[in-house]
């Protein structure tokens, strides 16, 4: 437990740096949030909403909370897409939790919340940053995800996130598949490949 705690502990730190460092190429302005619980409104632990770790301001879209995560790529539906002959593509999958308690932080606050993620390789982040509004995320999430706990995490194309130097670019229905308009179909077809190879549901 200790190593896995201290691998993710280097991974999170490593991460940071290197969204500095990309914010830093780009002249993006970023400021730092104190994690300190002392230093937080009782209300966000009340509304179970979740702090950001940073506000980051751009000219076009203002200032913005910043939740930065350093994840390995995974494919996307992969069962799924295949049972449909289809092919896969790279993704991000995250903390469906994570999102639900982001949406509460911009309700709260009014002020958006963007996931910054670094792509990682083992034990080492890759020098890339891209990102992605928590709007976006939960245009992935179905109904199934509110209702079963056991699928806790949501999975997202890396097609549907912006590469950091582009984010003068965010256009969300710009993509030549909304594979969020099909995320309920690709989860029913995940169970039952999922049914048959192991003779029960996720």
């Amino acid at each position: 437990m200790t190593e896995k705690f201290d691998r993710n502990l280097k991974v999170n730190l490593e991460s940071e740096k290197m969204f500095r460092e990309k914010c830093d190429e780009n002249h993006y302005t970023y400021m730092y949030i104190d994690q300190n619980f002392e230093k937080y409104s009782s209300k966000i632990y009340e509304e179970k909403s979740k702090r950001p770790d940073y506000i980051l301001s751009i000219p076009h879209l203002g200032s913005i909370f910043i939740d930065v995560k350093g994840y390995s790529e995974q494919l996307f539906f992969e069962d799924s897409l295949k049972y449909k002959k289809e092919h896969s593509q790279s993704s991000f999958w995250l903390k469906k939790d994570e999102i639900l308690r982001f949406i509460k932080l911009q309700e709260e606050t009014s002020i958006k919340v963007w996931f910054a993620v670094i792509p990682v390789r083992g034990d080492s982040p890759m020098s890339q940053l891209f990102f992605l509004p928590v709007d976006r995320a939960l245009k992935f999430m179905a109904e199934r995800h509110k209702i079963r706990p056991e699928w806790d995490y949501v999975q997202i194309p890396l097609s549907c996130f912006i590469d950091c130097s582009k984010l003068a670019q965010n256009k969300c229905g710009s993509c030549k598949r909304k594979y969020c308009d099909e995320v309920e179909e690709l989860l029913n077809i995940d169970d039952k490949v999922h049914f048959k190879k192991y003779g029960r549901q996720q």
